[in-house]
């Protein structure tokens, strides 16, 4: 009778222990799965996370931060080459001097968000336009600023300041609206 209860037991505890390897096994599968799938939607898309906010002009302002955060971290950087970075669109800026308005280049996309005491998301439609670049200028002691700057010969070889125009349409319940504009100057890179 010992030799059998003994047998029970080791046979109770290899299925616990097969049992929590498959628990530990099937979190990491899991965990791999979950990272694959996020590796995949952001390379097909930028992620806007969905923020909730008090009131509709703190969702404006705040979208206009985040994309200032995207912005910073290279995401409309191609704006410069033409194409729009996934998960946004390109358009065509509209301006009274066409030859300015062709120089421009936009790329629109919508946020989502939501606001306190309301279980829908809302829309912000924003559009960010690449107005222009300039060469970041270290300071110094100089007698001739110019000279200092660099001139159009020294300005490839530093990193350069992008410009860029933000507008936000937030779009809220019962058809209210708040309107945000932004001129936004991102930090020099290489």
């Amino acid at each position: 009778m010992g030799k059998t209860e003994k047998r029970k037991n080791d046979l109770k505890r290899t299925r616990g222990s097969i049992l929590f390897m498959g628990i530990i096994l099937a979190f990491i599968g899991m965990v791999i799965l979950a990272g694959l799938y996020f590796h995949y939607v952001k390379s097909l898309h930028i992620i806007f996370p969905v923020k909730t906010y008090a009131t509709l002009r703190d969702a404006a302002v705040g979208t206009v931060h985040m994309v200032t955060h995207y912005i910073d971290n290279g995401y409309f950087r191609t704006i410069d080459n033409d194409p729009c970075p996934p998960g946004t669109t390109n358009v065509n800026a509209t301006d009274e001097n066409a030859t300015l308005a062709s120089a421009i280049r936009c790329c629109e996309t919508s946020i989502n968000f939501r606001l306190v005491g309301y279980s829908e998301t809302f829309p912000a439609d924003t559009v960010v336009c690449l107005l222009g670049t300039q060469p970041h200028i270290s300071a110094g002691s100089s007698p001739d600023p110019v000279v200092k700057g660099g001139g159009p010969s020294g300005s490839e070889s530093k990193p350069k300041k992008y410009i860029y125009s933000i507008a936000t349409n937030a779009k809220g319940p019962r058809g209210t609206l708040s309107y945000v504009e932004a001129v936004y100057e991102s930090p020099p890179q290489q």
